[in-house]
């Protein structure tokens, strides 16, 4: 599950799909995003905590149906450092003193 508007607004889905698979340069392309434990509580004052990064490379976009999804070739454990997906970008988190972080 992906906390966007919780998967379900037809504008968010179609954003990705223009993103991911009607972008040429983003067609095919592996994505870093962050696996986070428990139920997906995407809540700014009781987030999820981040157990572990992993790579997805999205498929497809179904914006049919309830839940709708986004489709992707998955691989669990990667690290930030690799080069070939962070390429020249340092990672960093930050936090949002407004909502207490």
């Amino acid at each position: 599950m992906i906390c966007q508007n919780k998967v379900q607004v037809n504008t968010v889905m179609q954003k990705a799909k223009d993103f991911f698979l009607d972008t040429p340069s983003n067609v095919g392309r592996w994505w870093i995003i962050p696996v986070i434990k428990g139920t997906g509580n995407c809540d700014a004052k009781d987030p999820s905590g981040i157990v572990d990064f992993a790579k997805i490379r999205v498929t497809d976009i179904v914006k049919t149906g309830s839940p709708k999804d986004i489709v992707a070739d998955l691989q669990c454990g990667q690290k930030l450092t690799a080069l070939d997906e962070s390429l020249c970008f340092t990672h960093r988190l930050v936090r949002e003193p407004a909502k207490g972080y």
